[in-house]
């Protein structure tokens, strides 16, 4: 149960959340490091590695199926948990897997997500930021790995990524540093951007989320 990226060992688990294997530890999504663990693991072919990565997809199907810290947000959280048990669920074929991304997928439509932000006419809200783009990449690698399994559209994931993009290309551009904004505001013209390397993660998930628009016209525009 712990992450890579600012995790901890045996020595050092923290929280008093009680999990199957003990108390504490570093359950936190947006810190979870699989797709490293699954491309390691792809490269050498160690068992370790798809040991560990699995072991982190159970700990996320427990935290969700258990609303037990299941970190329901349109951010780097739910991002990561969803990429997650994508990657345990073509490892596996386990339908808890997808339970858990289908109940993810639930709890971070727009509508429920938008909480105080304001909704305009067209139903978009002011999102943006590197986290949120994260959340929009592990929706699209579940997308890409559920449709190139099963031939079936994943019509509710599809829409959620709709939604969340066009919010994005509304209200998610800083037009005084002319990148991608990490402070979104209501009013773009207050929008801000935090200088640090991070404006890649939205230009990657806009240029996959466009790859899903079906009309020639909005996809060459995006």
């Amino acid at each position: 149960g712990r992450s890579g990226h600012r995790g901890q060992d045996s020595l050092a688990f923290w929280g008093d959340l009680d999990w199957p294997w003990g108390r504490g530890g570093g359950p936190e999504s947006g810190h979870f490091d699989n797709e490293g663990m699954m491309l390691a693991y792809h490269l050498t072919g160690d068992p370790v590695l798809l040991a560990a990565a699995i072991e982190i997809a159970d700990l996320v199907v427990y935290k969700v199926l258990n609303d037990e810290f299941a970190q329901f947000r349109y951010d780097r959280t739910s991002g990561n948990s969803t990429s997650v048990c994508a990657h345990a669920w073509v490892q596996t074929w386990e339908d808890r897997y997808l339970q858990a991304i289908e109940k993810i997928l639930d709890e971070t439509r727009l509508s429920k997500q938008a909480g105080e932000r304001p909704v305009d006419a067209d139903g978009l809200c002011p999102i943006g930021g590197w986290s949120a783009s994260i959340f929009l990449k592990g929706t699209l690698w579940f997308i890409s790995q559920y449709e190139q399994a099963t031939g079936e559209r994943h019509e509710k994931a599809r829409e959620i990524v709709r939604e969340y993009r066009l919010s994005y290309h509304r209200y998610g551009w800083c037009d005084e540093a002319g990148l991608p904004a990490e402070t979104v505001h209501p009013d773009p013209s207050k929008n801000r951007y935090i200088v640090y390397d991070a404006a890649w993660h939205p230009v990657d998930a806009l240029t996959w989320a466009a790859l899903l628009e079906e009309d020639d016209d909005r996809r060459d525009f995006e």
